[in-house]
């Protein structure tokens, strides 16, 4: 009965053991698809000092970006003030029901969204 119970505890000992092993291999994460609508209007780089940065394709100002610190708000602000992104309108001093067709128009050809400045 003894001879039993050792080469049932060896069979435990040998299963867990190769458990552990298929366990503490390294899995390569799957990459993910960016979440935000604003990457579209944005380049992801790394910087000379190694950090993880963003930069507007319209007027090239450079923020950062690393996925795990900064979330994309910044962003998503910054486009809204941006002179040079093409979808921003002012609607001051301007007949508002012919700019908000021109601005439907553009965003239904190029497939966007539309940011609208009320200041």
């Amino acid at each position: 009965m003894s001879s039993s119970m050792a080469d049932h505890e060896v069979e435990m000992a040998t299963a867990l053991a190769a458990s552990t092993n298929a366990t503490s291999e390294i899995k390569k994460r799957k990459t993910m698809k960016e979440r935000s609508d604003v990457w579209e209007h944005f380049d992801k780089f790394i910087d000379a000092a190694g950090m993880s940065k963003s930069r507007c394709k319209y007027c090239s100002k450079e923020y950062k970006s690393d996925s795990k610190t900064c979330g994309t708000i910044t962003l998503k602000t910054h486009l809204l003030k941006c002179s040079k992104y093409p979808f921003n309108y002012d609607l001051t001093g301007a007949d508002p029901a012919a700019l908000f067709y021109e601005a439907i128009q553009t965003c239904i050809a190029s497939n966007s969204v539309l940011h609208l400045s009320l200041s």
